[in-house]
């Protein structure tokens, strides 16, 4: 009879240790990430006295240059710093330089252009029942759509790929590899 209690507690110890353990395998990692800590990472890295604006903050990762100077063209830096907490989707200069000519055209005009820009910016961070919901509102008004896929470990946004987030005092950037362009464009 001892023998068989002393069985039953190493049988319950061994099973408790391995869901311990199994808790930590890589492999469930895909089932978690990304999740919605994508959109709020917990690090400042750049804090507001090091850099006073989104602008500079964009200008400091090189790869933003074009994105900044639209920012700057329509007046949305300023704008931008009274907020918050803000969201920003922030294409590459790649993604820019990809853009059709007939994109390119109807940026040309100030009015689509500050309408494009504006779908890049979202109030607030995007949380938990954003991502259950499938989208985020824009200030221009039109819904972002927001795909996991955590076969691939990606979050896209429409069809643009989330490369990485960056969290400033009141700024998440989200850096990802594709303009967006609000519906109707």
């Amino acid at each position: 009879m001892n023998t068989k209690n002393w069985l039953k507690k190493f049988a319950v110890f061994v099973g408790v240790v391995g869901l311990i353990h199994l808790n930590n395998f890589s492999v469930l990692a895909k089932t978690y990430y990304p999740s919605v800590s994508f959109f709020q990472p917990t690090a400042d890295y750049f804090q507001s006295e090091d850099y006073p604006d989104v602008a500079e903050i964009l200008l400091s990762l090189n790869d933003f240059r074009i994105l900044t100077s639209k920012l700057k063209e329509v007046g949305l830096v300023e704008s931008l710093t009274q907020q918050d907490i803000l969201t920003i989707f922030a294409p590459t200069d790649e993604a820019f330089n990809a853009l059709t000519q007939e994109t390119r055209q109807k940026l040309s005009q100030k009015q689509k252009l500050r309408e494009l820009l504006q779908y890049h910016l979202v109030s607030g961070v995007i949380n938990e029942d954003d991502l259950k919901r499938g989208e985020i509102a824009t200030f221009e008004g039109s819904p972002v759509k927001i795909t996991i896929n955590f076969g691939a470990n990606e979050v896209m946004l429409n069809d643009a790929r989330g490369m990485d987030s960056i969290r400033t005092t009141n700024v998440i950037i989200i850096l990802i590899d594709k303009v967006l362009l609000p519906p109707n464009f």
